[in-house]
């Protein structure tokens, strides 16, 4: 049975509660009172009492907090390239120094 199909069910039998926390590794207490807007609540309040660089009075979003950490991520992925592509060149240059037999400086 795929997610939308369980999504679109009025109760969930015991037995299919059991094999979805498995699958998820999660109680079946915590599938059984589990709520979005207690989600939302929680995450709010963690992201607001750590002050993460979002400015005072406005409600954190979930999906701007995952952009921000994507954007760092891509920001260090692109300096990482760039010192590569540093490296290979000084390589390169290392490479023709030596086939020219220049002696090194």
């Amino acid at each position: 049975m795929d997610v939308s199909a369980l999504e679109q069910l009025e109760d969930i039998d015991y037995e299919l509660l059991e094999r979805i926390a498995s699958a998820l590794d999660a109680s079946m207490d915590y599938l059984i009172t589990f709520s979005e807007v207690a989600v939302v609540h929680y995450l709010n309040t963690y992201f607001n009492a750590h002050e993460l660089e979002f400015p005072a009075g406005r409600a954190m979003d979930p999906l701007d907090r995952v952009i921000a950490l994507f954007e760092r991520k891509l920001a260090v992925e692109r300096e990482k390239a760039m010192a590569a592509g540093r490296e290979k060149e000084k390589l390169r240059l290392e490479i023709d120094r030596m086939r020219r037999g220049v002696p090194r400086t």
